[in-house]
């Protein structure tokens, strides 16, 4: 519990931008497919989502995963240039 305290606290203390994280970026991030992703988040083994538009359509606030444990970039990852 300590540990997990910690974590907040440095979160807390720490300047960034609280920033929305998406399914498909923390797919991404984690390595797995969307179907794995919705397989986690069945079992629990995510948090909360803490914007739920619709089953599919909704994200985290980047200091609730970082204060689960998962580190995601401070910074969104930067978008690819179309192809064409």
């Amino acid at each position: 519990m300590q540990h997990a305290q910690e974590k907040t606290k440095a979160i807390e203390d720490s300047s960034f931008e609280d920033r929305q994280v998406g399914r498909d970026e923390l797919a991404a991030y984690l390595g797995v497919q969307s179907r794995t992703l919705a397989k986690m988040i069945r079992e629990g083994k995510l948090p909360e989502r803490d914007l739920a538009i619709t089953t599919r359509v909704g994200g985290w606030r980047l200091s609730t995963l970082r204060s689960h444990g998962f580190l995601v970039p401070l910074k969104a990852p930067a978008e690819k240039p179309a192809q064409g």
